[in-house]
């Protein structure tokens, strides 16, 4: 079984509740995501350094 299998990286990203309609009808979907553009892709590792600045 793949987990994944649901997911459409390339397709247009659609809300979570045009998704769960989609998914109703056993359709591939690809989900607005807030930490990434969700493209399944290996994960970067942290650099070690930060970065802040001052919001005026």
């Amino acid at each position: 079984m793949d987990a994944m299998g649901w997911i459409d990286p390339d397709g247009e990203f659609v809300d979570i509740c045009q998704g769960l309609k989609q998914r109703r009808k056993r359709e591939k979907i690809r989900v607005k995501s807030a930490a990434s553009d969700f493209r399944l892709q290996s994960g970067r590792v942290p650099s070690g350094q930060a970065k802040a600045i001052v919001i005026p």
